[in-house]
């Protein structure tokens, strides 16, 4: 909870790029590990802002793609604002770079044989199910491959992780789970849909897509 109260303060700095729950109080006592939240209510449903959207159920939100945008537009923002300077170091060291630790509970190690058994089931469901993946995931020359490289993959994974973490161009600050669920939609006097983002536990410098230019 530590990175989230430190998350709390700086998103009441001026200028800010992004809407998030307005904080009332946050407080963190690293010598216990506990700590305490207190954010404004968000009210869905009422005085302009949209009903709340659950996670998976893209099918029952209107307009899907205008609120991905939106959503994916306010990430960009809070990333834009780290990468271009305004994020003054001391405050990024606030967010040190743990790769893994954006999880739910704790990761339950993946073994050779469980490997192999999820590449048979994948390869068994893309042979009775093609129309829900892609031409080129669901041929043998793919599936192939994937049962090829997904065990190296695996006997190399401390040293991807180690890889990966030390690419600092490519680590930002940035929500691990911006999904539906945790979000808000709101359009402004000209229609534009806006976005803001709920439920900031595990924030941290993360890596995000695309090229430095």
């Amino acid at each position: 909870m530590e990175s989230e109260v430190h998350f709390a303060a700086l998103s009441g700095a001026p200028g800010f790029p992004i809407t998030v729950p307005a904080t009332q109080f946050a407080d963190y006592h690293r010598d216990t590990g506990t700590g305490i939240l207190i954010t404004e209510r968000i009210h869905f449903g009422a005085n302009g802002v949209e009903r709340q959207y659950h996670k998976c159920l893209d099918n029952e939100m209107p307009e899907a793609l205008d609120h991905y945008r939106a959503s994916l537009t306010a990430l960009a923002r809070l990333i834009g604002y780290h990468r271009s300077g305004r994020l003054r170091p001391e405050q990024a060291g606030q967010f040190p770079v743990d790769l893994q630790a954006a999880q739910v509970g704790e990761r339950v190690p993946l073994s050779a044989d469980k490997l192999e058994r999820r590449l048979s089931r994948l390869a068994a469901f893309a042979e009775t199910s093609p129309g829900l993946l892609p031409a080129n995931v669901r041929s043998p020359q793919f599936i192939a491959h994937l049962r090829n490289d997904a065990p190296r993959f695996l006997r190399q994974e401390p040293a991807v992780w180690s890889y990966l973490a030390g690419q600092t161009d490519y680590l930002a600050l940035c929500h691990w789970n911006a999904n539906a669920d945790n979000a808000w939609f709101w359009q402004d006097a000209d229609n534009a849909l806006h976005c803001g983002l709920l439920d900031w536990g595990c924030v941290g410098q993360m890596r995000r897509a695309g090229s430095q230019g």
